[in-house]
């Protein structure tokens, strides 16, 4: 072999080993990226620590206690800001176990393909209570990867992306996303490292949410809104429980109007604990979430109308 054909193959050698190293350096890298965001991320972001939690709390309803029956209230941000929730637990205790699951940015699909996973999981409440705006839950909107990791179940992902109308590029990120926390949480981990540079960014996150965008016409609207609150309603039934809508604190008149004639076709029932005309923009703190005097009257109102509606649904 000549002298130039050796170097050629030694080249070559060098050459595969160095790429060998490459992958395996990435690879390396990425598996730790997975480990820390997997086991770490919930530690220093105070979000990620309670939606933990509250998953913890919501798998604690795996099994019928035979006593108090158990209340799964579930929702987005609008539920944390609108509800004080631990006096909503201690008014309807001992008469019903209530455990809250809120994950923000999230609208009806979201809701829908996770409880269809946590029921997967084995949890059964005996009645579950959605609060949400009608906006939002006729409108197509989903929290994108971060929804496919912690809500969806891998044999849902075709019927998300019908429902949302994924193109092929978007199905296959939900799909790698459903898999990898790194990926699946990019965003929030990107936020957690914002926030440390930046503290105030925490001030301008409301601001940066868009509006839902619900379909357009009033027919439409509540066609839609029957429709899932039908389709919500049937998966609760399914697993022997009962489902309540709960409008959220809205300055949007219409949203408590068409959610109400929408529970009428669907034969749920649709709580309006304070409708638009009982709000003012003094009560928000940015034109969605209520402030604190906000979430104090809207709970003060909620808590006969929703200990009657539970009594009236359970002893049926």
């Amino acid at each position: 072999m000549s002298e130039g054909a050796k170097d050629y193959k030694t080249r070559s050698q060098d050459l595969r080993c160095f790429c060998v190293l490459l992958i395996c350096t990435a690879l390396a890298v990425l598996g730790a990226c997975e480990l820390v965001v997997r086991f770490g991320l919930s530690s220093i972001s105070r979000i990620e620590g309670r939606t933990e939690g509250e998953h913890r709390a919501v798998l604690a309803l795996r099994n019928r206690s035979g006593h108090s029956p158990q209340v799964l209230v579930i929702g987005s941000s609008l539920l944390l800001h609108a509800v004080e929730f631990p006096k909503l637990q201690q008014d309807l205790a001992p008469e019903f176990k209530t455990v809250r699951y809120v994950i923000e940015q999230t609208a009806y699909f979201d809701w829908y393909y996770g409880m269809r996973a946590l029921y997967a999981e084995g949890i059964r409440p005996d009645a579950v209570v959605f609060l949400m705006s009608a906006s939002y839950t006729a409108s197509n909107d989903i929290r994108g990867e971060y929804f496919a990791y912690r809500m969806m179940q891998t044999r849902d992902l075709l019927r998300v992306s019908r429902d949302v109308n994924l193109s092929a590029t978007e199905t296959f990120a939900f799909l790698v996303a459903r898999w990898s926390a790194f990926y699946g949480t990019r965003s929030e981990t990107r936020k957690v490292l914002l926030s440390y540079v930046v503290p105030s960014i925490k001030d301008l996150r409301p601001l940066m949410i868009p509006p839902p965008r619900p379909p357009a016409g009033r027919d439409r609207t509540v066609q839609v809104l029957a429709e899932r609150m039908k389709q919500f309603d049937d998966l609760v039934r399914e697993h022997g429980g009962r489902y309540i809508f709960l409008e959220a604190p809205d300055l949007n008149r219409q949203d408590a109007v068409f959610a109400r004639e929408a529970g009428e076709r669907a034969g749920v029932p649709v709580l309006v604990p304070l409708g638009p005309e009982s709000l003012s923009k003094s009560d928000f703190l940015d034109g969605a979430h209520v402030n604190e005097g906000g979430a104090a009257r809207y709970t003060t109102a909620l808590l006969p109308l929703l200990r009657k509606t539970l009594e009236d649904l359970l002893r049926k």
